[in-house]
């Protein structure tokens, strides 16, 4: 079981490498909740 975790965890790896922008686009995306309050005032 723990082999296909460990082949599960290099595949997400992978897509990180291959597609950069989506992962420059994840501190966005964490900070969007922290900006709602902002955009309702």
């Amino acid at each position: 079981m723990s082999h296909l975790i460990c082949i599960h965890t290099v595949f997400i790896i992978n897509a990180a490498y291959q597609y950069p922008p989506v992962l420059s686009l994840l501190p966005e995306v964490l900070q969007l909740p922290a900006a709602i309050p902002h955009w309702a005032e």
